[in-house]
């Protein structure tokens, strides 16, 4: 499809392709740009519900509140046709690299295409994308990219195809429980330990209230508790708590005040008394439940409140209709009797040839990695990668 680069544009962060349809006679416009026009959220929300990747990674006001909290390099990547837009990715630049405004908090990032689009448009989407991307020379990083949709075998034709040097890994994956009917999530729940016998233990021993909430109820207090049990787990290992940090957890909150306002949200807990034992922030994509984070207190250990707070999930599930758990990224070995399937996430490294250090280094911390779990010290993976990386 012929390609005319429009005149008169005084930055390449303003550069616009058009391209025309012969077929249809309509042209259809590229953008890369730093400064989001007013009336950007209002498309992006169109395109967000009329999309088929309805994913809460990348909602509206969740986007949105990323982008007030990052307007430093902040950038969009548009495709317009008839005044509409069909196709968008939110980008912001740190160090020279170019990251999905999403990865700020997220298990799996996809890029918004409307659900109208054919194969030929969903094409020239991520040409001009990789093209935009190629003429601003600095390096990218898409990460968590799910192997599982409709257009990620052209995805990864446009990055083979791109003229830059790049770097697939398909190291990481996401753990899911699919099943066919709604039911059937309790079922192998049930078939994979002792979850009902720890739930029947902590009902009799401790008459725990279950919780489930969509809205702002008793968030503030809730968090105060999620983020108290976190501490508590990860302060005493390597890698310690990053809710110690005022900013992370103003983040968080923030976080789930947009998934309330986009309605995909649903938070459970176990309560026994005024004290909550366990936690978890699930969100919402179609027909799927993602377990985004938890933590439990681990002086109910015994009773295995993470696990048996899944029971509760699953109930919800049912009566909601819903037939996939996913259990986010990470191939974490407590997944392993949670789940019966495993989903390669595609990490995708671009970088012009005088900046391919970048790719080189990110090869070498992934050797790295494979050589620690050969030899079985996959739990010490993080914090020797955590090492180098400070070291160097």
């Amino acid at each position: 499809m012929p390609m005319a680069l429009l005149s008169g544009m005084p930055t390449i962060m303003q550069a616009q392709l058009i391209s025309i349809n012969p077929l249809k006679n309509n042209f259809v416009s590229f953008s890369f740009e730093s400064n989001l026009e007013s009336g950007f959220w209002d498309s992006y929300e169109n395109l967000w519900w009329s999309s088929k990747n309805r994913s809460p990674f990348q909602a509206p006001a969740y986007l949105s509140s990323l982008a007030s909290q990052f307007p430093d390099g902040l950038a969009a990547f548009k495709m317009i046709k008839r005044n509409r837009l069909l196709g968008a990715v939110l980008f912001r630049k740190q160090e020279d690299v170019y990251h999905l405004l999403s990865d700020v908090r997220s298990d799996h990032n996809y890029f918004i295409i409307h659900e109208t689009c054919s194969d030929c448009e969903i094409r020239e989407f991520y040409q001009n994308l990789f093209r935009h991307l190629r003429k601003l020379r600095s390096q990218v990083f898409l990460k968590n990219i799910p192997s599982w949709t409709r257009d990620v075998d052209i995805l990864l034709h446009e990055v083979k195809h791109s003229r830059m040097i790049r770097y697939l890994s398909k190291q990481k994956v996401c753990m899911v429980l699919n099943v066919n009917e709604p039911e059937e999530v309790s079922k192998f729940l049930l078939e994979s330990g002792d979850i009902r016998e720890r739930e029947r233990k902590l009902i009799r021993h401790q008459k725990p209230v279950f919780e489930i909430f969509t809205g702002e109820e008793y968030l503030d207090d809730w968090l105060e508790g999620y983020y108290a049990l976190h501490r508590q787990r990860w302060n005493s290992t390597d890698t310690p708590s990053k809710y110690n940090d005022k900013e992370q957890r103003d983040m968080m909150r923030r976080a789930i005040l947009s998934w309330i306002d986009d309605g995909i949200i649903v938070r459970f807990s176990i309560r026994i008394g005024a004290h909550r034992i366990a936690y978890a922030v699930c969100l919402l994509h179609g027909k799927t439940l993602i377990h985004h984070t938890t933590a439990f207190d681990i002086a109910y250990k015994k009773y295995s409140p993470g696990r048996v707070l899944l029971l509760t999930m699953a109930r919800w599930m049912k009566e909601h209709g819903f037939v996939v758990l996913d259990f986010g990224e990470g191939g974490e070995s407590y997944k392993k009797n949670l789940t019966n399937q495993i989903l390669p996430l595609y990490n995708i490294l671009l970088s012009p040839p005088e900046k391919v250090g970048f790719i080189i280094k990110a090869r070498l911390m992934n050797d790295i990695k494979n050589v620690i779990q050969h030899f079985g010290l996959a739990g010490y993976t993080k914090k020797v990668l955590t090492y180098i990386k400070t070291s160097s």
